[in-house]
């Protein structure tokens, strides 16, 4: 509802004229601009698809972290905000290092979180379906199942990630 109020309160005119909109992937702000905005590509952003990800890295620390808690080993305790950053704030920090070096799911969650990133440099469309695929694909046989639910929510709107390339909002 919010969404259609707030693109009513364009005339007519001006919503004719967008030709993109970035947003997250709400089934109902997508629903909204493809009827009140007719001539607009709907663009699914950086900001959203880090906070997804970013949520599945989290949910597949909480749960490892439970697991080694159980068995007696605090590897994890205390690194939630380690896990959310990205990689450059990272270089120097001796004790995330050892922690992403280690075997731990929350690593490869955060590896492949990170892998993502290289994605929104693509120019053309073809080369990014193609590392889209092949991310997705890794991700699907990583058994990390908080991280394929985004993949797969991510690969239900590919088209909303490939407009970014057109528009880069």
């Amino acid at each position: 509802q919010n969404a259609r109020e707030l693109f009513e309160t364009l005339s007519e005119e001006q919503r004719a004229g967008v030709e993109a909109v970035a947003m997250d992937m709400w089934a109902a702000f997508e629903n909204a601009a493809t009827e009140l905005l007719p001539n607009a590509d709907i663009v699914h952003d950086k900001f959203h698809v880090s906070a997804h990800l970013n949520k599945a890295v989290d949910d597949v620390r909480k749960e490892e972290h439970r697991e080694l808690t159980r068995a007696g080993d605090a590897t994890l305790r205390k690194s939630k905000y380690l896990w959310l950053r990205n990689f450059p704030d990272l270089r120097c920090e001796p004790s995330f290092q050892e922690l992403y070096s280690s075997n731990l799911k929350t690593s490869r969650a955060w590896r492949f979180k990170e892998a993502f990133a290289a994605f929104w440099d693509y120019v053309y469309q073809a080369p990014a379906e193609k590392f889209f695929k092949d991310w997705n694909r890794a991700v699907k046989r990583s058994k990390l199942e908080p991280l394929k639910k985004v993949a797969d929510m991510l690969a239900n709107r590919l088209w909303g990630l490939l407009n970014y390339l057109k528009h880069r909002i």
